[in-house]
């Protein structure tokens, strides 16, 4: 049968190493290792904690690096135990005096308040922040509006009437003035006969050109058939209609349009606004015929963590000869939960 092969040489050698004994040096180098890794183990579990983020690391005692930001959603203001988190919107402060939950009231007595009138508001005096909405400048917009308006349908009925029914004739300057004020006015007063042989005089507001015309001097004019009184010169380049126009679209519109604006913005901070601490960037005054204004900017911080910014002014006559409010004061902002805000 197949027996299996044996090398003699192999065996010699494997039958010649010596089996390798344990000596006190090999027990005395486990020791010393052990003793090494319970050293590190040690170390480790005890060693100083890493200064967190925001925190302190530079060799210079005393030196201190930039805070860390607040948390999303939490209160960067020093007035204990004030959040300004929601749970639902249903939890936001309504208009009036749920609104004025939205600021501790140790923070609100430390706040730089620009307009007085606002202690009335935060205090519960008040159900709404103070401003007139832009009512005035509706007011003053409608005023120009009823006033220009029936001069611009006027001219523009003449001229339509002359453009339809217009005869021409020459007219006979008989004299002219200049009327000075806040602005400088030119006028000519001329007489012409119409077809049905009456004669017609009046005075005409002209421009600075037509005014060098001599006394005496023949000039055409354009009147309405069925009405003569309704006439101009042919060379008076000056459209009172077009005038009116500018005027009518300069002034009232944007007054109007300014005013309600306004209106609508004090109308959802009344409604749906809330109160937020804020902080005091910059600060200065102006001194007019009215008294002294105080403008301030300002920032703060909504629920949601976003950093927002504006301007706000009002009269403080007290300001005038006293300490202005320094960078960094802490001030009270009404947000609507969209883009209105404004420093109360």
């Amino acid at each position: 049968m197949f027996q299996p092969y044996d090398d003699p040489v192999e065996n010699e050698i494997q039958d010649e190493k010596p089996k390798r004994k344990r000596s006190d040096s090999d027990e005395t180098a486990k020791e010393h290792a052990r003793s090494i890794v319970s050293r590190l183990i040690e170390g480790v579990a005890n060693a100083p904690e890493k200064p967190k983020r925001g925190g302190s690391s530079h060799p210079i005692e005393g030196y201190e690096d930039e805070p860390e930001k607040p948390k999303r959603g939490s209160s960067s203001y020093p007035v204990e135990h004030f959040s300004l988190d929601y749970e639902s919107p249903s939890e936001k402060p309504k208009r009036g005096t749920a609104a004025r939950q939205g600021i501790d009231a140790a923070y609100m007595e430390q706040a730089f308040v620009l307009n007085r009138d606002s202690w009335k508001f935060l205090r519960g005096e008040s159900p709404t922040i103070p401003g007139n909405g832009g009512l005035v400048l509706v007011l003053v917009g409608a005023l120009f509006l009823m006033f220009l308006t029936p001069f611009v349908i006027s001219d523009a009925l003449s001229t339509k009437e002359r453009e339809t029914t217009g005869r021409t004739a020459i007219a006979t300057v008989l004299g002219k003035r200049v009327s000075r004020g806040k602005s400088t006015s030119y006028y000519l007063t001329y007489e012409f006969r119409t077809h049905t042989e009456h004669t017609i005089q009046r005075e005409e507001n002209v421009n600075s050109g037509l005014y060098g015309t001599a006394v005496g001097a023949s000039l055409e004019v354009i009147y309405a058939e069925n009405n003569p009184h309704n006439a101009r010169l042919v060379l008076n380049s000056k459209s009172d209609f077009w005038i009116m126009l500018f005027v009518l679209v300069v002034f009232p519109v944007p007054l109007i349009g300014g005013g309600l604006m306004m209106w609508w913005r004090l109308h959802r901070l009344n409604r749906y606004g809330i109160l937020l601490p804020g902080g005091l960037t910059r600060c200065n005054g102006s001194s007019s015929k009215n008294g002294y204004t105080v403008t301030a900017r300002y920032q703060f911080r909504t629920p949601d963590g976003q950093y927002l910014t504006g301007t706000s002014s009002s009269q403080r006559n007290d300001l005038r000869r006293g300490r202005m409010p320094q960078r960094g004061a802490p001030v009270i902002v009404i947000w609507d939960g969209r883009s209105i805000h404004r420093m109360l």
